[in-house]
């Protein structure tokens, strides 16, 4: 999917992969199926690569809009971010993961009309992200909204589709879009204020014509709604009653009457097995028999005190559930915890105490599909006490790293392979009145690979690992990943598919301990490449791998 300059190129013979100590892993027919190597671009020597754990690697903020960051979905295995901001200045804009400090969208979509109560989503693994919003309804003359559901790839900025509800809406902000991890599921929630019941359709990726439709009661307006990440099962959560439904049959799948207040807490493990939700000093935890399909509740996590969980999310595997308890008596306690949703053990738990007359709440919780790391959003105390970003290892009750913000966090969005963070955030803080914001990304732990430049369709970007000063470095590119990646004992993992790979020359790794290549962008939006580095002296397999996709 990369292209290589038409000069300076030559076949890797076999011989030399023995040399590089990857004979086991291209065959030898590689040079005849097109592995290539292009020599390395003279660049100037920079420093060592910032690629320390909790770096943000860019901020986007834009004060003459006034607007508030409220919303953010990263996708596309971490590498693009969608936010949305309105109602003043209406636009949708597309962020690359790659944009670096001087950040500025990689496109965006301006409305005509103020547009309100914003939400987004995004596929893990594809270029595939869903906005939903409302706009005045120009037949209405009592105010009334229409809901607006657009679908939209990194590739096509004008958006690949919109889907205009047909009821509409008195100004409410009970609708939700939701996407399954592979993009090909999308799932949308409105309530309709006509029956009382809340509306779900169902979409493919590539047609605003809905496959199906159903209709819902939960005795009362939706609070929260939530999908599986296999796209099959939806919770759909009122005051009264939830309901886990079948998004491909409509079923409901079980549903129960809700005797304690409930909040925005609600989350589904990766095929709906699992449901979890928070309440007054609870979570509780609802299971669905493997034998007979049944759900049941299966556990109830509490915690003592004057405390409500808010937010909580439930790890892809079903592994773990990530929690924050609000206390109400001074309103500056949060604490922090991770259940192991096996054995129902707390793994880890954090008590967070600000000081001051600001409510230092949780916002958000985002877990990686593994359930081994987790990040949480603050609102922060005001006397600086509690940083506002806050990421976790699942099994240690000190964080790995934390961001003081000068505002409060509204929302954020932990990549599906917990390595990249995406965070939307208010310019001061939540109680305060006043408008501004950020969107930030972070890279969470550390790494070995950076690509600098946003991979325009066509362009260049300059793409860093790190070596042993005075060794060759080598970039390995496939246009698609392992089926399952290969441990090599000596050299590493080998992430990227090997039937497909080439290679490109990085020169010598200069006494910094970093070499830089340009690698050109396919011409084609959309076309994909896996990277991954390789230096000798020792020879190593770099430890992580990036994904570019290339955008108009």
């Amino acid at each position: 999917m990369h292209r290589t300059p038409r000069t300076g190129n030559r076949l890797l013979s076999t011989a030399a992969w023995v040399t590089l100590g990857f004979a086991s892993v291209v065959p030898p027919a590689l040079a005849a199926q097109g592995a290539t190597s292009a020599h390395a671009v003279v660049l100037p020597q920079t420093s060592a690569l910032a690629t320390g754990a909790g770096t943000r690697l860019w901020s986007y903020t834009n004060p003459p809009e006034g607007w508030v960051a409220w919303i953010v979905s990263i996708g596309n295995s971490g590498t693009e971010a969608l936010s949305q901001f309105g109602p003043y200045a209406d636009y949708t804009r597309m962020f690359s993961g790659y944009s670096g400090p001087g950040v500025a969208p990689a496109w965006q979509v301006q409305e005509s009309v103020p547009t309100q109560r914003h939400r987004v989503d995004s596929a893990d693994d594809l270029d595939v992200h869903v906005s939903m919003y409302d706009k005045p309804e120009p037949s209405s003359t009592t105010g009334m909204r229409r809901v607006i559901l657009r679908k939209f790839r990194s590739s096509d900025p004008s958006g690949a589709w919109t889907y205009t509800w047909p009821v509409l809406s008195n100004g409410h902000d009970r609708f939700w879009p939701k996407i399954s991890r592979d993009g090909q599921t999308i799932v949308a929630l409105v309530h309709n204020i006509n029956t009382g019941l809340e509306d779900l359709s169902v979409f493919g990726p590539n047609s605003s014509v809905p496959l199906r439709s159903f209709s819902y009661s939960t005795l009362g307006p939706a609070k929260a709604f939530n999908l599986s990440a296999d796209g099959r099962v939806a919770v759909i959560a009122g005051d009264i009653k939830y309901v886990l439904v079948d998004t491909l049959t409509g079923a409901t799948l079980h549903s129960a009457i809700l005797f304690s207040q409930t909040y925005l807490g609600h989350g589904l493990s990766g095929n709906g097995s699992i449901y979890a939700f928070g309440s007054n000093n609870t979570v509780s935890i609802v299971r669905r028999n493997p034998t007979s399909g049944v759900y049941s509740l299966a556990y109830t996590h509490n915690v003592a005190g004057a405390n409500y969980c808010n937010h909580l999310d439930v790890s892809e595997n079903g592994a773990t559930c990530a929690l924050a308890f609000n206390f109400t008596d001074d309103w500056n306690k949060v604490v922090i915890q991770a259940l192991d949703l096996a054995t129902y053990a707390t793994t880890m738990s954090e008590t967070v105490i600000g000081s001051g007359a600001l409510q230092n709440v949780c916002s958000s919780v985002s877990a990686s599909s593994d359930g081994s790391r987790f990040a949480v959003g603050l609102w922060g105390d005001q006397n600086g006490l509690s940083p506002e970003i806050r990421v976790y290892n699942r099994n240690q009750s000190t964080p790995l790293w934390t961001y003081d913000l000068p505002g409060s966090v509204n929302a954020l969005d932990l990549s599906s392979d917990g390595r990249r963070l995406a965070v939307a955030s208010k310019a001061i803080h939540a109680n305060i009145l006043g408008g501004g914001g950020q969107v930030d990304l972070f890279q969470v732990e550390d790494e070995d690979l950076v690509v600098d430049g946003v991979p325009r369709a066509g362009s260049s970007v300059n793409v860093t690992v790190r070596g042993t000063p005075g060794t060759p470095a080598i970039l390995l590119l496939a246009p698609s990943l392992a089926a399952q990646p290969i441990v090599f004992p000596t050299l590493g993992t080998l992430y990227l598919s090997r039937t497909s790979l080439s290679t490109m020359a990085m020169g010598t790794v200069n006494p910094l301990g970093t070499a830089s290549v340009s690698l050109p962008i396919s011409s084609t939006p959309g076309a994909t490449v896996y990277l991954q580095g390789y230096s000798s002296s020792p020879r190593r397999l770099g430890r992580t791998y990036l994904k570019l996709t290339a955008i108009p």
